[in-house]
């Protein structure tokens, strides 16, 4: 409907009168010509002020040929009363007169939670309860309490079931230093250590080793478990470098250091990667990539390594 604005009012559900400040209803202005696009404007700036779950708009004409516009609004309760067993739940930022907005309670608690856990309090518990204020169900009253439980410490880290238990506890112990007892395990740091297990195990030829983790809780102390499978030791079979060969084959082939029978080394085919890399460069190509690919034969736990050298600038 197009025309003149002769009224604009905002109501809710039971046709009462809701107060908003006049800059949110401003496209639509009395006096002004009725245009769909103001109207969507001023329904826009009603929803942002977050006050609203759902927004109507009607048109009347009136007698004197001017329009009515009528924004019908639901309006969001809020938050009467906040009760609670403890001042820290003030992090929860609930406070009366604030919309009630349960997701966003119910994801505060769950981040409240979380930051006691990494605290050392894994037992902690929170409950969350809510009722209405009165009987215009308006504003809801929201109840929190919590208990903390007992603070829980790392006993130790212990790993089991490998061959080579000794030598991965020491690198553990020097690798994390954030995880020792006494102190509230660090999980991100935690998260590190099948990671550098890994990488050890790598480097002695354990290419099928599997690291499983677990807790092991007696009272307040818990101990952080790795589950060691080595399975068999992998040795170099065959090796070759394909691709880009700037130079003569041989050239790249005395950059393999290693020799067949070895055991498979991860860091020294990392260092492999880098010498060709630098070779490459060298010929004006330090654009050079070279991606490693290791066949394994499972019945002879022998590696086939080979290097394929791409240098993007040598072909058109």
């Amino acid at each position: 409907m197009s025309g003149v604005v002769g009224q604009v009012s905002v109501v809710d559900g039971k046709g009462g009168r809701v107060d908003v400040d006049a800059d949110v209803l401003n496209p639509v202005r009395i006096g002004a010509r009725l245009t769909l696009d103001d109207t969507r404007e001023s329904a826009r700036r009603l929803w942002k002020t977050g006050k609203f779950d759902d927004i109507t708009i009607d048109t009347e004409p009136s007698s004197d040929g001017r329009i009515a516009v009528v924004f019908r609004v639901a309006l969001r309760r809020l938050i009467g009363e906040v009760f609670t067993n403890n001042t820290e739940t003030d992090a929860l930022h609930l406070s009366t007169g604030v919309v009630y907005d349960p997701v966003a309670i119910v994801s505060a608690g769950m981040a409240f939670a979380h930051s006691f856990a990494q605290q050392g309090y894994p037992d902690f518990a929170l409950s969350l309860t809510s009722d209405f204020s009165d009987d215009t169900h308006r504003t809801v009253d929201v109840c929190i309490r919590f208990d903390r439980g007992s603070k829980v410490t790392l006993e130790a880290i212990d790993v089991r079931g490998s061959a080579y238990v000794g030598p991965l506890s020491a690198l553990l112990a020097r690798e994390d230093t954030a995880n020792v007892r006494g102190n509230v395990i660090d999980e991100a740091v935690l998260e590190r250590d099948p990671l550098v297990m890994s990488a050890w195990l790598y480097d002695h030829g354990l290419l099928e080793h599997k690291i499983q983790q677990s807790l092991e809780r007696q009272s307040d102390v818990v101990t952080v478990v790795f589950q060691v499978t080595d399975g068999p030791v992998y040795r170099y079979g065959s090796f070759d470098v394909r691709g880009d060969l700037l130079a003569p084959k041989p050239d790249y082939m005395k950059l393999v250091t290693e020799k067949r029978g070895d055991v498979f080394n991860r860091t020294a085919t990392l260092k492999i990667i880098a010498d060709i890399k630098a070779l490459n460069g060298t010929l004006g190509h330090s654009d050079t990539d070279v991606e490693p690919n290791v066949e394994m034969d499972a019945a002879k736990h022998t590696v086939a390594l080979v290097f394929t050298v791409r240098a993007p600038h040598v072909h058109p």
